[in-house]
């Protein structure tokens, strides 16, 4: 209420940054306030894709923090759902992350289901050569490792599994590292027997990578 305020009564600049490169949209995302979102993005053209210190969009903020009412409402603002973390004089975040790489990371299930939904590509990789799944896996989120699989939907199951077996084979150890790690912890959860058992039927080779 505050944000909206400043701009409708003493007409602040709604580009106006703090000391971190925030600005008013950030402010609104990363605080869950859908109303104020809508507000400065329709009526005061807010720039949707405004960049912040650490290379945060106002959907990177909004999927950091799990605030799917206003991620939704950035969404149907047109805020782009695959865009990755500025890699100019970002100083905290990891290049290339996208809003899902965040929502993962986090353990905002919800977050990451309604991305997916909405067209966020499970396949992203940040600057480091990792997915979403990867990052769920490491910092031990379970439900968003089964959410981002979807072992009830076997055509996104097979391809998650084909995207493993790919990162399996990258040069980089860490990375051939999780993806082995991710791969063996479904391989313990029975909603994922079938679709395992199918893939490596359609797909031998890939146990040669394991």
């Amino acid at each position: 209420e505050v944000i909206r305020a400043l701009v409708r009564k003493h007409g602040v600049d709604v580009e106006c940054r703090d000391d971190k490169g925030a600005t008013a949209l950030h402010s609104a995302a990363t605080s869950g306030n859908a109303e104020s979102v809508s507000e400065l993005v329709g009526i005061h053209s807010a720039d949707i894709e405004a960049f912040d210190n650490d290379g945060f969009t106002a959907i990177h903020h909004a999927s950091n923090q799990g605030k799917d009412s206003c991620l939704e409402r950035l969404i149907r603002l047109r805020g782009d759902v695959n865009a990755g973390l500025c890699p100019q004089d970002a100083t905290v975040a990891t290049p290339g992350a996208t809003p899902l790489h965040l929502a993962a990371m986090n353990g905002k299930t919800s977050t990451v289901l309604l991305l997916i939904r909405h067209g966020a590509q499970v396949e992203k990789r940040d600057s480091s050569g990792w997915t979403a799944l990867l990052y769920a896996d490491y910092c031990k989120q379970r439900d968003c490792v089964v959410a981002m699989l979807q072992p009830d939907d076997p055509d996104v199951c097979a391809e998650q599994l084909r995207l493993l077996a790919e990162l399996l084979q990258s040069p980089v150890r860490t990375t051939r590292e999780r993806a082995t790690q991710v791969l063996e912890y479904v391989a313990t959860v029975p909603e994922f027997f079938g679709a395992i058992n199918s893939y490596v039927a359609a797909n031998p080779l890939m146990l040669d990578t394991t």
